[in-house]
């Protein structure tokens, strides 16, 4: 398998219907963390022999990011307002650019929980994003410009 760089991947927003997605690129990201993880919970008993004994608890998901402060971007406007709305949006956060078959990656429901700003210096204004699931999200690859999510 060939390693792939940071820049290559993509996260998008669904501008259409969950049946018809129309995939917009937030294009101005940097430094995209897509974050998968569960809980775990304690079924140790007497019978484990001295060992502890766990299961996969609660999962949660979703991405953090940087994205360059732009107002007139329609991606910037659609992050910010589902911030200051509190509305949900979907997103699909790939390896590689939706056109390439094959690039993988999550596609769900996310809330916006944080939007900070940041005014360095000697760099350009950034938002410091984050986005948290609500739901199961999907899992899958792309095959012509379609996500296709993996049968369960």
């Amino acid at each position: 398998m060939a390693s792939r760089i940071g820049s290559v991947g993509a996260i998008y927003y669904n501008n259409g219907t969950a049946t018809t997605p129309s995939w917009v690129e937030i294009a101005t990201v940097r430094d995209v963390t897509l974050n998968l993880s569960a809980n775990e919970v304690d079924d140790t008993s007497r019978t484990n022999q001295g060992w502890r004994s766990k299961l996969q608890g609660l999962r949660e998901w979703g991405a953090d990011f940087e994205m360059i402060y732009e107002p007139t971007d329609t991606a910037w406007e659609k992050v910010r307002e589902s911030f200051f709305d509190g509305t949900s949006i979907e997103i699909l956060v790939l390896d590689q650019d939706i056109s390439v078959d094959g690039s993988e990656g999550v596609r769900g429901t996310v809330f916006v929980t944080e939007f900070s700003r940041a005014e360095p210096l000697e760099e350009v204004m950034s938002n410091a994003t984050t986005m948290v699931g609500s739901g199961t999200p999907q899992w899958g690859t792309t095959s012509g410009g379609v996500f296709v999510p993996e049968s369960s």
